[in-house]
């Protein structure tokens, strides 16, 4: 990734050398630690959340949370033995479901917030081994001064601030009403239905 300090831009392609989780160690290096980390992804692998839980209990990482798209409730189509447990499940049962979320997002976003500096992390990739060029944008900001990790933050705050869908804590796959309403209420998504009557829930990092 390069040498990335407060008020710098990192962007480029990975060509397929380095992993998001591989990333994270590295920006951990900078920001100090332990630092709290913030993931959203599309896709995630069980070992790859399994290394970031390696990192916590080294005491690199204070806080962990991640948020997931609904449809990791589904069977890793890499896994289609009779009886695989749903990725969710599996993740769950590496970081504990408290520190995970579930919405209707392709996003992936990493935050890293350590007593040096903040990291915001943007890159195209998914939180799972590397196969693949791939590009990033990264941002380097100082503690006292982070309107990138502020914006990105914001969306993490808002959606740790609801529940779980209670469906993700069974195993069932009834899922498409529940992570649909979280998502609308976090984003204020324009395209959900509402009483156009009633005010406009907007997260301020949309404003």
């Amino acid at each position: 990734m390069g040498d990335i300090r407060p008020g710098q831009i990192l962007t480029g392609c990975t060509d397929g050398r380095w992993s998001t989780t591989e990333a994270i160690r590295a920006m951990l290096a900078k920001t100090g630690t332990p630092a709290n980390v913030s993931i959203t992804t599309w896709r995630v692998g069980p070992a790859d959340a399994e290394h970031l839980v390696i990192l916590r209990r080294a005491g690199l990482i204070g806080r962990l949370r991640l948020v997931l798209d609904r449809s990791v409730h589904g069977l890793d189509r890499t896994d289609l033995r009779r009886g695989a447990k749903p990725i969710f499940h599996r993740v769950a049962a590496v970081v504990g479901v408290e520190n995970l979320r579930v919405w209707n997002g392709h996003a992936k976003i990493v935050v890293v917030a350590g007593p040096d500096m903040l990291i915001t992390h943007l890159p195209s990739a998914n939180l799972n081994r590397a196969q693949r060029a791939e590009t990033y944008v990264t941002f380097g900001e100082p503690v006292a001064e982070s309107p990138v990790h502020d914006l990105y933050a914001g969306i993490f705050r808002d959606l740790f601030a609801e529940e779980l869908p209670v469906e993700f804590t069974r195993d069932t796959p009834s899922l498409n009403r529940g992570t649909a309403a979280l998502t609308n209420r976090v984003l204020g998504n324009p395209l959900a239905q509402r009483d156009q009557s009633e005010p406009e829930h907007r997260s301020a990092w949309l404003s």
